[in-house]
């Protein structure tokens, strides 16, 4: 009997409601936080604007101090007044890339396409990058050659390269002076693209008065899941031929490394006399992952 009220009575002390107060104050400095989270139980409050708190709860209890940017804190043993000192912490989040050249679907007002890597695929042999931007709404484009290589031009609604403001990763490749592109100079280029945006019309464009037909961004890419060496032959009407070495390094050099490297030939007749081309171009890109930053 005497074991049964000693039961009785050590849990009627262990669920016993007591109030305590106290404050929150932050380690390093002693300053006063406001609106931290406590929870003592079933209960639960927060901070005035002073840092001062009221609360009930069981002492059975342990009472949780949590805030945002802070290390929550758990105390078992409490004693009325209290004072609790938060420790500040850093809030690691996500990678966050900043594009202020790039349109997102329902959110920036800008008429807009994108190529995606598998319509690259299905649309791209040997032509400059104009053919193929071609088959988006709004675009025209033509070659001297007749058959796609060499000197190529693009036009945006009538307007045409001049007034198009044309970037690759962000980098305008419109002349100082004539504002005019010369594709030809960057052959095999979409060999290397992950995707490319065409803004029709005034948008996001960095060039000034070149970006008032539209813009043109093509991003490339270098980092891939697996190490891959890729040797590209072809060939076709017109003495049309294609040749192409690329090496993408995936994670042999860890995962915050990425290399990769293309070296590409073509060489056309051209469908005109006269307008036969030669382009023999590069390409060689280094990624480095580091914890708060990305260099490309």
């Amino acid at each position: 009997m005497k074991i049964v009220l000693l039961f009785f009575l050590l849990t009627f002390l262990n669920a016993q409601t007591v109030t305590i107060t106290g404050e929150v104050i932050q380690k390093e400095t002693g300053v006063p936080l406001r609106g931290v989270n406590i929870r003592w139980g079933m209960t639960g409050t927060a901070t005035d604007r002073e840092g001062q708190f009221s609360l009930s709860g069981n002492l059975s209890d342990s009472l949780i101090v949590s805030h945002i940017g802070y290390k929550t804190v758990h105390l078992l043993s409490i004693k009325s007044p209290i004072t609790i000192r938060l420790t500040p912490i850093v809030l690691e989040s996500p990678v966050i890339e900043v594009e202020a050249v790039r349109a997102i679907e329902g959110i920036t007002p800008v008429t807009f396409s994108t190529l995606t890597p598998e319509e690259i695929r299905l649309h791209y042999s040997v032509q400059d990058v104009p053919m193929v931007l071609a088959t988006e709404p709004g675009v025209y484009a033509y070659s001297e050659s007749g058959n796609g290589t060499g000197y190529s031009y693009v036009s945006i609604r009538g307007f045409d390269q001049s007034r198009i403001s044309v970037m690759i990763d962000n980098v305008p490749l419109n002349d100082n002076e004539s504002f005019q592109v010369y594709w030809v100079d960057h052959g095999d280029i979409l060999a290397q693209a992950e995707d490319v945006q065409i803004q029709r019309g005034l948008g996001l464009g960095i060039i000034g008065s070149s970006s008032f037909g539209g813009s043109i961004n093509l991003r490339t890419g270098v980092r891939t899941d697996e190490e891959k060496t890729t040797l590209t032959l072809g060939g076709g009407s017109y003495n049309t031929t294609k040749t192409r070495f690329q090496y993408s390094s995936g994670k042999r050099f860890g995962e915050k490394n990425a290399f990769g490297v293309r070296v590409s030939q073509v060489e056309s007749a051209g469908y005109r006399k006269y307008h036969d081309s030669f382009q023999r171009t590069g390409f060689l890109g280094y990624d480095r992952y580091g914890d708060r930053w990305t260099h490309r």
